[in-house]
């Protein structure tokens, strides 16, 4: 029923009856649409037209409308935005108080409790400086919930780096950060505090994506409740992730974790042939960005691996100031630093993006069924968004992607994985049982 009613109101012309002239041009915004005027589009909780569908907001959310404008040949006069909600079937509007003007948007909220259950829509509209009209609208449906919100009172996640290694004492991460030159068993303290920082800059990065971006709609919650720490002791749910070494099927995976609608299963053990493996990294190994982080540390490609330098020791010190030192040290000093950092950051993405996986991203269909998610093939539980984010198909994203190194940094969420991870919308994914998302996987090139 609410596929049929989403397609209806997409294919019901701009201006006619209730939910047209009368609900947006005249009664509730005032002015006639004019075809020389601004252009307007507007989205619900940020979403705007991609993926398609009918945005199911959750009776218990507070939410936004997001006006969007593009100026036609003479600018728009931001104080006279104006949003409005209208309920189908009749009803007075409901004009929204916008928290933001400007040249490019506007943004309204609302609480769905205020608004009651059902499908309404949202209507704005802007003028410019000849008091040409511009207008936009967008249908949703306001529906109580049916189970538990996925995240709820908040979901923890613990990252273990240290799933042993084969011989007794040794662990797979230390390991692992060998095999990319980020250590020596020649020189154990060096690699061990080299570590260290690659842990602290994991965690990190892996909390800075699941952080509220700036800029955000009002109607985003100022947290989102999802923790994560690399030691086992929580309070509430918590999923263990494993990560360390290759995939134990030999595929070359950098990540595999199952695709859990909802968050059904809010205490995982992600190990064994799921998890994150960051020995899978080398699949980018002939990728420029890969080279010019790395071959400075790999022997086989005429590097030092970091501790086998004779001035690691000290560029690795506490207070180290490389503009106080020669030049052999502060060009050592760039190689290590770029390698830490930019590991540290390819890895953050990739627990991110699995992590997302064990969240319920990107469940397949479009809203209301699902997140925009793909229905299969290496597309299944990514989205199917043109734009690059951090739930596309790890065969979209390279090495440059992943460690933030061009294009204004890492990846990130889509407005609707947002939506989703604040428990704003409500998702009937299918299928209802954990699926298999494709693992994470780079092919050489």
């Amino acid at each position: 029923m609410r596929r049929l009613l989403a397609n209806l109101a997409c294919a019901l012309p701009f201006g006619i009856g209730a939910f047209g002239i009368v609900a947006c041009g005249i009664v509730a915004c005032g002015g006639e649409t004019d075809p020389a005027g601004p252009r307007v589009e507007v989205g619900i909780l940020g979403v705007f037209s991609d993926p398609p569908g009918l945005l199911a907001v959750a009776s218990d959310a507070r939410g936004s409308v997001v006006a969007r404008f593009r100026a036609g040949a003479v600018p728009i006069v931001p104080r006279t935005a104006r949003i409005a909600l209208r309920p189908w079937g009749g009803g007075p509007p409901v004009p929204l108080v916008i928290w933001d003007r400007g040249q490019g948007s506007a943004t309204g909220v609302f609480r769905s409790e205020d608004l009651g259950p059902g499908l309404w829509t949202a209507y704005a509209r802007v003028e410019d400086e000849r008091g040409r009209v511009g207008t936009g609208r967008r249908t949703f449906i306001i529906e109580a919930r049916r189970g538990p919100p996925p995240i709820g009172a908040g979901q923890g996640f613990w990252l273990d780096f240290g799933v042993e290694g084969d011989t007794p004492g040794s662990r797979v991460f230390a390991e692992d950060l060998r095999a990319f030159g980020l250590g020596s068993r020649e020189a154990p303290q060096v690699s061990a505090r080299v570590e260290l920082r690659v842990i602290g800059a994991v965690l990190r990065g892996v909390r800075r994506a699941y952080t509220r971006p700036r800029g955000a709609p009002t109607g985003w919650t100022e947290r989102i409740e999802i923790y994560f720490s690399d030691q086992p002791e929580f309070q509430g749910d918590r999923t263990r992730v494993c990560i360390g070494g290759a995939h134990p099927g030999g595929l070359g995976a950098v990540g595999s974790v199952m695709l859990d609608p909802n968050n059904q299963d809010r205490e995982e053990e992600l190990c064994g042939t799921t998890g994150v493996f960051p020995r899978g990294l080398a699949a980018y190994a002939n990728e420029p960005a890969f080279r010019r982080t790395f071959d400075a540390l790999l022997p086989e490609r005429g590097g030092t691996p970091i501790g086998e330098h004779p001035l690691d020791e000290t560029i690795l010190t506490r207070g180290f100031e490389p503009r106080d030192a020669g030049p052999v040290a502060q060009v050592r000093w760039l190689q290590v630093e770029r390698a830490i950092a930019r590991f540290s950051q390819a890895l953050a993405s990739v627990i991110a993006h699995e992590v997302g996986h064990s969240l319920g991203l990107v469940s397949p269909g479009i809203p209301p069924a699902g997140l925009g998610g793909g229905l299969e093939g290496e597309g299944f539980s990514h989205a199917s968004d043109a734009l690059l984010n951090l739930m596309s198909p790890g065969s979209r994203l390279r090495f440059a992607d992943l460690a933030g190194i061009e294009g204004g940094g890492p990846p990130g969420f889509r407005a609707l994985d947002w939506a989703y991870l604040q428990d704003q919308v409500i998702v009937d994914s299918a299928p209802r049982a954990r699926a298999p998302a494709p693992a994470f996987l780079r092919p050489y090139r």
